[in-house]
């Protein structure tokens, strides 16, 4: 097996003319120099250099050694510089997951401003509920929302935000009912719910009270948070949902927010890293975005007000 070096000791020599001036250029020593092109001699069982006191000069052989070798060396100085180039600024490909809710409300146009920002950066983006495996499946990134601490593992883990999930309804499915003062007159309304189960229950939370649990009376029960705060406003019935989902509709009076002393819980949303170790600038540069997001995010949650007029 050729060792590297002597190549690139060789290319210098022949580039320089002799072993004392290559010396120099180097910073070692003439001797030092000398014997790596003697070992490279060996090695292929050639001559590849005339020396003497008076002469210097290339065979035949050792010239078409330094053509391949000095392409060589090109290439992988080529190689260096492409390295520093995407170490300098982001660039590259990133690839991110994250569920169908966070990807319709939570992130908002942070990916396409992002993108506006950083020109080099390519961006695939997986949405779906399901569980991935970012190593195995080769994620930088995955956001998830949960309400029990993510297993410990190699990942990394970092919170973004903490979310309160409110319940909405829409004026005109009130304006016909008694809106609920508790947690109890929830049984008598019909319920838009979440994920797949319609036996799905409610675990209401107070801060200065018990939990309440409610058996849901399902009338509509999708896995897009879109399509339920759609039927919410339509009247079908009571949704629970992120309260930064429904704030739009709230400042425009199509839903409210009813019980807001009470919370369907407040779950975290949470990225989760391979490593903090060697990240390209471009994820470095969509995780400082995302933590810059997400913490305005908390920040609306924890000050947020929303209005519960009457109907």
């Amino acid at each position: 097996m050729l060792d590297l070096n002597d190549l690139k000791y060789f290319v210098h020599v022949v580039d320089f003319h002799g072993f004392t001036a290559a010396s120099g250029e180097l910073g070692i020593p003439k001797s030092r120099l000398s014997r790596r092109v003697s070992a490279l001699e060996e090695a292929l069982q050639v001559k590849l250099l005339h020396r003497s006191s008076r002469q210097f000069s290339v065979t035949d052989i050792g010239a078409s050694l330094y053509e391949h070798a000095k392409a060589m060396l090109i290439e992988a100085q080529a190689a260096e510089s492409a390295v520093g180039q995407r170490l300098s600024e982001p660039s590259g490909t990133v690839k991110l997951s994250c569920s169908h809710g966070i990807a319709e409300f939570a992130l908002g146009g942070l990916l396409p401003r992002f993108l506006e920002e950083n020109p080099k950066v390519t961006l695939v983006q997986d949405v779906g509920n399901h569980y991935v495996d970012p190593i195995a499946e080769g994620f930088d990134l995955v956001i998830r929302a949960h309400d029990q601490p993510l297993p410990d593992s190699e990942l990394i883990q970092k919170r973004l935000a903490q979310v309160c999930w409110g319940l909405f309804a829409a004026p005109q499915y009130l304006a016909n009912r008694d809106q609920p003062q508790s947690p109890e007159e929830l049984e008598a309304h019909p319920r838009l719910l979440t994920g797949n189960d319609p036996d799905k229950r409610w675990t209401l939370q107070h801060e200065h009270l018990p939990d309440v649990i409610i058996q849901n009376r399902a009338r509509y029960v999708s896995g897009s948070m879109m399509q339920l705060k759609y039927a919410a406003k339509k009247g079908l019935g009571v949704v629970a949902l992120p309260t930064y989902v429904c704030a739009d509709c709230v400042i425009e009076k199509s839903l409210i927010r009813i019980l807001p002393e009470w919370s369907v819980g407040r779950p975290y949303i949470s990225l989760i890293t391979t490593s903090r170790r060697g990240q390209l600038p471009a994820v470095k540069a969509l995780v400082e975005a995302l933590e810059q997001w997400f913490e305005r995010i908390d920040e609306r949650e924890d000050s947020q007000s929303i209005s519960t007029t009457r109907v």
